[in-house]
This record gives structure tokens, sequence and C-alpha cells, in this order.
């Protein structure tokens, strides 16, 4: 989860789509955001599927979820031969594209910045069918 400094951070120096509100209202959607994830701090979408699946890795990954708790989900579906990541412009997935554009691991193939809040497509170099 981010912390409010990061979020107040991104809002006054990164030009996207969370501007379009007010810091104070941006700080009100974090805040409601805090408080669902600390009343289930431990649940993950991704290891419960991974679990129940008995599945160490992913084919391909979908990441898209919360504004402000994005981060840890690239970690957990590293590896994956595809991540599809929804929202490269927002403060969730800003920080997770830039990882995925500088991995020497992962390859952008597909990018749009201006559809919503942007998404991206990556296949893992080891897997590159083309």
């Amino acid at each position: 989860m981010l912390s409010e400094e990061e979020v107040i951070s991104f809002y006054r120096t990164q030009p996207s789509n969370l501007n379009t509100a007010t810091l104070e209202n941006v700080l009100q959607r974090y805040n409601d955001a805090k408080q669902n994830y600390e009343q289930c701090p431990n649940v993950s979408g991704i290891n419960f599927i991974k679990d129940h699946n008995n599945l160490n890795g992913f084919d391909m990954a979908f990441l898209d979820g919360c504004d402000f708790t994005g981060r840890g989900e690239l970690e957990q579906v590293w590896g994956a031969k595809v991540i599809a990541l929804n929202g490269t412009e927002s403060i969730r997935a800003m920080d997770i594209h830039q990882r995925l554009m500088d991995s020497r691991f992962y390859k952008l193939c597909a990018y749009d910045p201006t559809l919503g809040d942007g998404y991206a497509i990556y296949e893992h170099r080891r897997f590159n069918a083309h």
C-alpha cells in the first residue's frame, strides 16, 4: 500500500488522470482504500489462485486493481509468459510499467497510454514466440 506522502508527491509531480480530482478528494479515496486494506491486509487474490490450483506461476497475468495498492502484484506474477497491465498512466501502475520497461526479462508488445488510464502488454523474453 502506498503511503499518504507518496500519493501527495505523485499528485503534485506526475500529470495523470488523478489530477482531474482535487487533492482532498484523492486523499479521501486513499483513506477509504487504506481502511479496506487494513481490514484484510493478508488477502491476495493472486496467492489465493496459486494456492488453490497448485500453481508456481502463470502463463498470463492481468494486473488491475485499486489505485493505491498495486505494487506487490508484480512480484507475485513475475516470470509469467505474458503480463497485461491496466492503468499504465495511473499512480497504481506507473512504476510497475517502468519496472517492466526497464527489465531485461520482458519486452513491450503493445502499449496505448491514451485508452483510459493506458494499458501495456509485455512478453517474457524466454517465451518469445516471434
